[in-house]
C-alpha cells in the first residue's frame, strides 16, 4: 500500500509541475482527478470488513492469532451488534513479514559464484 501511496504523491507532483512550469492546467487537473479516484478506491478497500478467515488469508497469520489480537484489544472487532462472528477492517489487518529462506546449499553456491571458488 505504501508503494501505491508514494506513486499517488508522484502523480500529484507531476500535476503540479505541469501546471506550474508548463501552464498546462487541463492535463494537471486530469492527473489529479485520476489520483483522487485511485485514492478513493484504496480507502474503500481499507474500510471493507473481513471475516477472520479472510483476514488470515490476507495477513499470513492464522485466524486463531488474529482472534487473540482481538481479545487483547490490538485489533478492533467491528462486527455489527446482531453478528456472531468477528469482523475486522481490511485496513487494520496486520501483514506478516515473510522472509525468503536461503538454504545452506544456495548460500554455498552463491559464495562460489561471488568469490570464484
Amino acid at each position: 500500500m505504501d508503494a501505491v501511496r508514494r506513486r499517488l504523491a508522484a502523480l500529484r507532483g507531476k500535476a503540479a509541475e505541469l501546471r506550474d512550469t508548463m501552464g498546462d492546467d487541463g492535463r494537471a487537473r486530469a492527473i489529479e482527478w485520476a489520483a483522487d479516484e485511485i485514492e478513493l478506491a484504496l480507502n474503500d478497500d481499507a474500510e471493507e470488513l473481513l471475516s477472520l478467515a479472510d483476514a488470515a488469508t490476507i495477513s499470513g497469520y492464522t485466524a486463531d492469532h488474529l482472534s487473540r489480537l482481538v481479545r487483547t484489544g490490538k485489533l478492533i472487532d467491528r462486527r455489527a451488534p446482531h453478528e456472531t462472528r468477528i469482523r475486522v477492517r481490511r485496513g487494520d489487518v496486520p501483514i506478516k513479514v515473510r522472509r525468503a529462506h536461503i538454504s545452506d546449499a544456495d548460500v554455498r553456491d552463491l559464495a562460489s559464484r561471488l568469490f570464484g571458488g
